[in-house]
């Protein structure tokens, strides 16, 4: 059982991968204005052809990274509580 669950586990990776990639190219190709662009495009035009500023990089994807980490911990606390009175012993 522990096999199916890692090969499901890596699939649907490789998928929810593929897909954020998918629109991410997307949003680059058609969005043209500035004020419609969001956070990863911005962080994705600091990038120039011979400069990076890296710091500012890394500022900006762990800002980015935030909000989605404490949204998946606080889904977590909420999971944990409604099924807490679930289970009897």
């Amino acid at each position: 059982m522990g096999t199916r669950l890692r090969l499901f586990t890596l699939s649907d990776q490789a998928v929810t991968f593929l897909l954020a990639w998918n629109e991410f190219l997307f949003a680059v190709v058609l969005i043209e204005s500035w004020e419609n662009r969001v956070l990863t495009m911005a962080i994705y035009s600091l990038m120039a052809e011979f400069v990076t500023d890296w710091n500012t990089m890394m500022a900006f994807s762990i800002l980015a990274s935030l909000r989605p980490v404490i949204a998946f911990i606080f889904l977590q606390i909420m999971v944990q509580g409604m099924t807490a009175g679930a289970l009897t012993s």
